[in-house]
């Protein structure tokens, strides 16, 4: 791999080194700020906004400022949250298949008043309208209430949208717990063969 041996020691290679797909995916976009690392780390000592860094590396202007689309995942619950949070953080980029950007802990209830801030509160990347925004909460009667809420509310500025492989996992995990507890509450009720 290139980058082992030939990229500027203000790159840390090891999240690409131990992820040789997402490398193979960023490339280009490595390869040039690499180059500019090495050509101009002078200019580094003059502040600059972002847009204008991210022209000089990328000549693209909104590049820093995560131009693509994103996906962001807004969770009803804190364990979960921690959990998928801890998990991004360890270097990893996807849930349940899905490329995530940005989590959002909802607060149950609590996303509905603190999103009417979105607008005004959330960082640039995270308003871009190519971004998909995802909701997972719990699926009973209040947790489905709350992503409809939050959906019909905001519906016409964002489409949130349910977080279909999760509910997905969840149901699979409850299917998988009640056959065993089924074949557990069998194995109990079998009468032994010398009583029989």
């Amino acid at each position: 791999m290139d980058i082992k041996y030939t990229f500027s020691t203000m790159i840390s290679v090891d999240y690409y080194l131990a992820h040789p797909d997402m490398y193979e995916k960023d490339r280009n976009w490595v390869l040039m700020l690499n180059q500019y690392l090495k050509k101009h780390t002078d200019a580094l000592l003059t502040p600059e906004s972002l847009n204008e860094r991210s022209f000089e590396i990328w000549h693209r202007e909104k590049f820093l400022d995560r131009e693509q689309g994103k996906n962001i995942l807004i969770l009803e619950n804190k364990d979960p949250f921690f959990s998928m949070r801890n998990y991004l953080l360890n270097g990893h980029t996807e849930i349940f298949g899905a490329e995530i950007g940005t989590l959002i802990y909802g607060a149950g209830k609590g996303i509905i008043r603190s999103f009417q801030d979105f607008d005004l509160c959330a960082e640039p990347y995270m308003k871009h309208p190519e971004n998909t925004i995802y909701y997972f909460g719990d699926l009973d009667y209040e947790g489905i209430g709350i992503y409809e809420n939050l959906a019909e509310k905001f519906r016409s500025r964002w489409k949130i949208i349910p977080f279909v492989p999760a509910y997905q996992s969840m149901l699979e995990t409850v299917n998988t717990k009640l056959r065993q507890a089924k074949q557990a509450a069998e194995d109990a009720f079998q009468v032994p063969q010398k009583y029989s």
